[in-house]
């Protein structure tokens, strides 16, 4: 398992599509719900990635869902230019959450990170 994920790390510096598939992470995306935000390894988790596997095909999205998603310690991805930190921060702010003062990113503890849940059947 370290291998591969040291394997999927070396690719992706290299510029190599990760191994994540792009339609289960949509769906993930399509389950946070408003006023809450997950983080890319939270993600990666789940899907069996690492997080700059689910940041890259994150930020190169188009689906709304993507302001959902932070950073380690709640920050914004840093390909948001600012303008869309501040857009960002207001959708988020409008929907309850505490935005950090310089408006780059959200105060959140770890309990309040949307996680995947899994029902038993």
């Amino acid at each position: 398992m370290l291998n591969d994920v040291r394997n999927q790390v070396e690719r992706c510096r290299e510029g190599e599509a990760m191994d994540c598939d792009r339609d289960k992470l949509e769906q993930l995306l399509s389950q946070i719900p408003r006023g809450r935000v997950t983080r890319h390894g939270i993600l990666a988790r789940e899907l069996g990635t690492i997080p700059r596997a689910v940041a890259r095909i994150v930020c190169r999205s188009n689906c709304q869902q993507r302001i959902r998603v932070v950073m380690k310690g709640g920050l914004f991805p840093h390909q948001d230019n600012i303008e869309d930190c501040k857009e960002r921060a207001r959708i988020l702010e409008s929907e309850g959450l505490n935005i950090t003062s310089d408006r780059r990113g959200v105060c959140v503890t770890e309990d309040e990170m949307w996680k995947p849940t899994h029902e038993k059947k």
